[in-house]
């Protein structure tokens, strides 16, 4: 009797979970399914997975929050970094970089979060992790930044879809109008240098 071949069944990225789903959104692990995590390994996300499952997800993701993207189009679309709109942008802080150099492998800076390869990682488009660095006479600086808003950043690389921009009309509108929700509106722009 000759034998059926059978093919091995692959798991297919669509087979993924709400889990893997809001991994995408928030770059939380806990609960995802062994297609992002090997078993048993939950803080050791599959990165290559989770792009591929991005890949799938990514129109209807992207665009689920007005005026907000997920961790997945921070980590892997995202044009570049948010602006700082209080100081210099850590990252290009000549005395926080010879902080860091300094210190080399140990743990990344007072107040920080434990030992971090990487200092410069963003979540979001801002610093991953923020703590403090000492300047040359030995002086503690806490890290104390802040960022332009997720939209002002949107507006600014002008990646709104049709529907934001429409909301973004609508508030320029209220500006104009002078209305009390239109003067917050404008407060608020200004302070991220968007001039309506």
């Amino acid at each position: 009797m000759p034998r059926v071949r059978r093919k091995a069944k692959r798991r297919r990225v669509s087979e993924a979970t709400e889990a893997d789903i809001e991994y995408l959104r928030s770059h939380f692990a806990f609960a995802c399914s062994d297609l992002l995590v090997p078993f048993g390994q939950w803080d050791q996300v599959d990165d290559e997975a989770a792009r591929k499952l991005w890949e799938e997800y990514r129109d209807v993701l992207t665009f689920e929050v007005a005026w907000k993207r997920p961790w997945a189009w921070w980590e892997w679309d995202a044009p570049e970094r948010r602006r700082c709109i209080s100081d210099v942008h850590p990252f290009d802080n000549p005395e926080r970089t010879a902080y860091l150099e300094s210190i080399g492998d140990l743990p990344w800076a007072e107040g920080g979060s434990g030992p971090l390869k990487n200092p410069n990682s963003l979540y979001m488009g801002k610093p991953a992790v923020i703590g403090g660095f000492r300047d040359k006479e030995g002086n503690f600086h806490a890290e104390n930044y802040a960022y332009e808003l997720e939209f002002c950043y949107l507006y600014r690389l002008r990646l709104f879809n049709d529907e934001e921009q429409q909301l973004w009309d609508e508030m320029v509108a209220e500006v104009k109008a002078g209305t009390d929700a239109g003067k917050e509106y404008q407060e608020t722009l200004e302070q991220h240098g968007i001039k309506v």
